[in-house]
């Protein structure tokens, strides 16, 4: 069972949450006031009011820079909404990356209310323009919704019309479109929200919204523009860019960090009613960041910055008494400091360099020890306990070893759950997303070195080694025309130089996507061309490899003594598991580097599937194969059960699924004959 102990990382849009008001509270009162100049400027439309504000926030590892973040969503939810975005190694962060972070972290619900944070948004809006002060926001979206169509056109022109006049140069489209997705069907929702979000939208999804094609470059930081002066009536637009100090490349590159500095310009420069919020390790800042920056850039981007300070004494020991009142009765059964030490709890408290992490993994491990003790000597009261002994030190690289594998663990799960979200939205990880985690773990190589481009709607990940080069082109497209145009250009460049092209296994051709399917082709004959599907267990960890050395980097990993483990411990033990650089694309990759074919690749890599050889027989599902998924979903539509079980046996057909569903009898309860829930029966 977890306590609270357990929760050494901040997760921004975690349902856990104890928190101690007092303890940098100067930084959520400087967000807050911010916020308040924002609404007032939009309430009166002074234009010239409504600005843009940044906040650089700088402080140690461990000191609870993200759990800021949760603390704002609490705090000001939902008289804010709130967007979090941590930059992708060896990806640059774009104004179009930007933009599917903040329609994302719209549609996540808000923290006081069960209500999405766009719905708040629209519902403040909507009660400006009918005269009110934003007040019941979900009160007026539900009229709205149920408003007859005339009277809902009126106030969508209203809205417009209002918006236009206080916010000149926004996107008249971008708006209208945004303004319909309270009465558009789940279905269609999804289909706006791609559009809205500066992704690629399907063919079916175009065809829903009657476009031709998604949201063009030039329309971004429109786009942008117009959602902070939308939000800004009633709940305005928090970007926080977390884990900043990923920007310092280690190879020395500093592309990233003048694109960064790009972009902060360009939102204070062009958007009105932001607030961005920046987080990052002092030292990495000053040192790697800061210095890089023009001196125009460091204007706009350290408009302001606040330190983050280490706790107290008394800030210590009131974290140790939130905690432990959060503990089940049953490990508290005695006073404070139980089930601690007066003496623990002292030497935690005086500790100097003692962060808020640090404290609650010493807890964590003395609570293990009581708790270890009362089992194997029950007889033994709490009055009769000697004084408490640090427990014996293991060895110190087992201790470490044990750490880190743990550490992972929760990665990998982390890594799952982000897949799994993605494909119920009808969609696999973005290509950046994808790339940065190549780049992360290609950095494991020795000698191997690895820059991320975009090229078209496609990302290429360049890997060199000894001179050599290959491309290794991410296609992870959902519209045919524009993946069939990164297949024609990677056939094109195979035929003088080695092309890699990976797609997720997950999002497969359609029969129709015949212009696909001939490029691949192309690509398949040309002289240094090959394709690749990544199984979904190689995209985990590529995901879980990358958000592992991104928090390892941020000084977000803890070791046994609660201190930060070193960055390269922790490369050298990712090297060492061999899970990345064994086995799947990268080996793939580096083989083709030294003119390995793929029919003459080893046999540990996984085979090509080329469009010129026959197709390979249905994998049969392992056994229970789709019980066992129903199982882990509990009650599931067929579609769903259909996405699942293909994400891991790729040639499963929905005939041989719900064969499987009706061979396992009364375990199996049907609603109709488009919904299935497991019973599970008592042993």
């Amino acid at each position: 069972m977890l306590t609270p102990f357990d929760y050494e990382h901040a997760d921004p849009w975690g349902s856990h949450f104890l928190d101690l008001e007092t303890l940098n509270a100067h930084v959520n009162g400087r967000i807050a006031e911010l916020l308040l100049d924002v609404r007032g400027a939009a309430e009166r439309s002074e234009r010239e009011a409504l600005r843009t504000s940044a906040l650089l926030v700088l402080g140690p590892a461990g000191t609870g820079k993200t759990h800021l973040f949760s603390r704002l969503r609490r705090e000001l939810g939902p008289r804010a909404a709130f967007v979090h975005i941590r930059p992708d190694i060896g990806v640059v962060t774009t104004p179009r990356h930007v933009l599917a972070h903040v329609i994302d972290a719209l549609t996540r619900e808000t923290a006081r209310q069960p209500a999405r944070q766009l719905e708040v948004v629209l519902g403040c809006l909507i009660s400006a323009a009918r005269g009110g002060q934003g007040a019941r926001p979900l009160l007026h979206l539900d009229d709205h919704r149920r408003a007859p169509d005339a009277e809902r056109a009126e106030t969508v022109e209203g809205i417009v019309d209002r918006v236009e006049g206080f916010c000149f140069d926004l996107s008249i489209d971008y708006l209208e479109l945004l303004l319909t997705l309270p009465v558009l069907s789940r279905i269609d929702q999804r289909a706006a929200l791609a559009w809205l979000s500066g992704r690629e939208p399907s063919e079916a999804q175009l065809a829903r919204l009657g476009r031709r094609a998604g949201l063009g470059d030039t329309e971004v930081i429109p786009a942008l523009r117009t959602l902070a002066a939308v939000a800004a009536f009633g709940a305005p637009l928090v970007l926080v860019f977390d884990q900043l100090e990923n920007l310092v490349d280690p190879n020395g590159e500093t592309d990233r960090i003048i694109a960064y500095g790009t972009l902060i310009s360009e939102l204070r420069d062009n958007a009105r009613g932001l607030t961005l919020v920046q987080m990052a390790l002092d030292t990495e800042w000053m040192h790697g960041i800061r210095s890089v920056l023009g001196s125009s850039q460091r204007t706009r981007v350290e408009g302001e910055i606040v330190q983050v300070s280490m706790p107290t004494r008394e800030e210590r020991e009131k974290l140790v008494k939130l905690w432990v009142a959060a503990l089940p009765d049953e490990q508290r059964s005695a006073p404070f400091p139980a089930p601690f030490t007066g003496d623990q709890v002292k030497r935690w408290c005086d500790a100097a360099d003692m962060t808020p992490r640090a404290l609650m993994i010493a807890c964590r491990q003395a609570l293990a020890g009581a708790l270890e003790r009362a089992r194997k000597h029950p007889e033994v009261t709490r009055e009769r306990q000697p004084p408490s002994e640090p427990p014996p030190r293991e060895n110190d690289s087992d201790a470490l070893s044990l750490r880190l594998e743990a550490l992972w663990e929760e990665y990998l799960a982390a890594a799952r759950n982000e897949l799994k979200r993605e494909s119920e939205e009808g969609r696999s990880v973005s290509g950046e997303r994808l790339a940065g985690a190549l780049v992360a773990a290609a950095g494991l190589l020795d000698d191997t070195r690895a820059l991320a481009r975009m090229q078209g709607t496609a990302v290429a990940v360049m890997l060199e080694r000894a001179q050599s080069r290959i491309a290794v082109i991410i296609a992870q497209q959902l519209h045919p025309r524009s993946l069939a145009v990164s297949l024609r250009r990677a056939a094109e460049r195979a035929a003088t130089e080695p092309v890699l092209v990976v797609r997720d296994q997950a999002l497969p051709f359609k029969p129709s996507w015949g212009g696909c399917e001939e490029q691949r082709r192309q690509l398949l004959k040309s002289r240094f061309g090959s394709w690749l599907e990544l199984a979904r267990h190689e995209l985990v960890r590529l995901l879980a490899t990358h958000d592992f050395l991104a928090a390892a980097r941020s000084q977000d990993l803890a070791g046994p003594d609660g201190h930060a483990i070193d960055v390269s411990l922790v490369r050298k033990w990712l090297a060492d598991k061999n899970e990345i650089t064994q086995s799947g694309v990268l080996p793939l990759a580096l083989a083709m580097l030294t003119g390995t074919r793929p029919s003459e690749r080893p046999p540990s890599a996984p085979p090509l599937r080329t469009s010129t050889a026959p197709l390979p027989q249905p994998e049969p599902l392992t056994r229970a194969g789709a019980v066992a998924i129903l199982r882990e979903l509990r009650i599931a539509s067929i579609e769903r059960l259909v996405r699942e079980v293909r994400a891991r046996h790729r040639h499963a057909s929905r005939a041989a699924i719900e064969a499987e569903l009706r061979s396992a009898g009364g375990r199996i309860r049907w609603f109709g004959s488009s919904i299935v829930c497991l019973e599970e029966r008592d042993s």
